[in-house]
């Protein structure tokens, strides 16, 4: 398990209470099967966490150090970024937009109507 200085500790903006609430709700969003990795950048991070048992951790945000909190904030939100999107289908987005402008289109004439 590789272990970091304190230069990564130095170069570390402390983060705000509002940052760690975010975090923390990130992290709850994760599938499980990217907790392992949440738990692995603690451990690395963190000496007094190495022992504690990967299964059932409860994370303190008030006691990580900064680095460790920027390390798990940009896995994070790395993971919440590659959700998988649907393909993107322009004969449908076409057929929407056309169906909605004549709608539209025809809404018009009726108030058109209505007002003569």
């Amino acid at each position: 398990m590789p272990v970091f200085d304190s230069e990564d500790e130095d170069n570390a903006k402390p983060m705000s209470y509002d940052e760690k609430r975010q975090l923390s709700l990130d992290i709850n969003k994760l599938p499980g099967d990217k907790l392992g990795k949440v738990v692995h950048i603690i451990q690395s991070r963190e000496p007094s966490l190495r022992d504690s048992n990967p299964d059932e951790i409860e994370i303190d945000f008030e006691t990580l150090k900064p680095s460790t909190l920027r390390e798990l904030e940009s896995y994070v939100a790395t993971c919440l970024r590659k959700k998988p999107r649907k393909p993107y289908n322009t004969k449908n987005k076409q057929a929407l937009a056309l169906a909605a402008a004549a709608k539209t289109k025809e809404e018009q004439e009726k108030k058109k109507q209505e007002l003569e």
